[in-house]
């Protein structure tokens, strides 16, 4: 029986992953015959056919009442979700919680445009004063605690999921925390998606060809890839790296490095590419590396989108991330070994031998079992068209 929705949300041509989601989720619900509405800032939305576009000015107490089911797609970029804040407050529904962490966000809306004494006091009411008070003396320090692994204990969602009616995670890790404070929400974990999958590809060489791709920031470790790549290819290895994506200011130093380096001559900086070129890359990945320390609790489109073209990819042993399927190389970013085994990695996996096949056919098998787009659209339809529109 068809729906109508009504998705409030980023959308393209706004850059952030949460944006392409929605268009992918949007596409799928329509197909199924769902009546579709996208609420959004942009000005001038990716078309999309069978979806209306409104602003948020537009939902109202009267509007409201069109729709069978209100779904915020939330993360923690004061960018792109402000201004479903206001509108969460007043017209509870679904919330989609991309980031498990919304600190940033929370800080953004309390403390940049609000008063310093009110991000205290509203840190205090979810984790009391003793934190509120650490995190206030850091914070005039020069140093949110988002800056360090304990912003995982202190993630700061509860002023905002206190208005959701119903959750959807992409994570245990992230279900698991809303649990703890909100027991009686109903949370539904499922896989992140995508409709656009490119085959795998074998553009390049006999050589092995290594992706590190999205916006590259501290917290993605370049630094450790480089090394570990720069020690397989005076090994003796045959290896390639490609990096896709911004790069943040303080990470430009890293590019400085490889150009005085042996993996000058090896090594592909494609800046920020455009959606088919990003994914046609992935496909053509022998891996993928996607190191994240500290996590914030997100799921990453780039390993999702990897994952669903059969392309193997290595992480760290944190988070959502820990949850990836056991045969997928996971490394401890804690561990003083990490370098070591990472090279170690990639010196096996580049000679394409037995351990890198049995890998490369296990993520094939996951993506055509686990990654299938349209039984996961269907199963999100049904979850948030069950949920009552009421906070309870």
């Amino acid at each position: 029986m068809a729906q109508k929705i009504a998705l409030i949300t980023p959308w393209p041509p706004q850059h952030t992953g949460i944006a392409d989601y929605a268009y992918d989720l949007a596409w799928g619900l329509v197909r199924m015959g769902h009546e579709v509405s996208v609420i959004s800032e942009v000005k001038e939305p990716k078309l999309l056919d069978g979806v209306r576009f409104y602003s948020p000015e537009w939902l109202t107490e009267k509007t409201r009442g069109e729709f069978d089911q209100l779904v915020y797609q939330l993360g923690n970029n004061s960018s792109f979700h402000v201004f479903q804040l206001p509108l969460l407050f007043r017209y509870p529904g679904v919330v989609h919680l991309h980031d498990m962490v919304l600190h940033h966000l929370m800080a953004w809306l309390l403390y940049v445009n609000g008063s310093r004494e009110l991000y205290r006091r509203v840190l205090a009411k979810w984790y009391g004063p003793v934190l509120a008070e650490t995190a206030w003396q850091a914070l005039k320090a020069g140093r949110g605690i988002w800056d360090t692994q304990a912003v995982t204990d202190v993630p700061f969602f509860e002023e905002l999921v206190q208005h959701a009616s119903a959750l959807i995670t992409h994570s245990e890790f992230a279900a698991g925390k809303v649990r703890a404070v909100f027991p009686a929400r109903p949370v539904m974990v499922l896989p992140q998606l995508y409709r656009e999958v490119m085959p795998r590809g074998d553009k390049y060489d006999g050589s092995f060809h290594i992706g590190v791709f999205g916006g590259v920031d501290t917290n993605k470790r370049l630094g450790l890839i480089i090394d570990a790549t720069l020690n397989a290819l005076q090994a003796g290895c045959s290896i390639h790296l490609h990096v896709a994506g911004n790069v943040q200011k303080d990470c430009l130093p890293l590019l400085e490095r490889i150009q005085q380096s042996p993996l000058k001559d090896v090594t592909h900086i494609h800046g920020r590419v455009e959606h088919d070129e990003l994914l046609q890359l992935i496909s053509e990945m022998d891996v993928c590396i996607a190191l994240r320390y500290p996590t914030m609790g997100e799921t990453s489109a780039i390993v999702m989108r990897a994952l669903q073209a059969g392309t193997p990819v290595i992480v760290n042993d944190v988070g959502w991330y820990s949850e990836l399927p056991g045969f997928l190389a996971k490394l401890r970013p804690t561990d003083p070994d990490e370098l070591k085994e990472l090279t170690a990695l990639l010196t096996v996996f580049s000679s394409k031998g037995p351990e890198y096949q049995a890998l490369r056919g296990e993520t094939q098998r996951y993506a055509d079992t686990v990654c299938q787009f349209d039984r996961v659209t269907k199963d999100y339809a049904g979850f948030i068209l069950s949920t009552k529109e009421v906070v309870q």
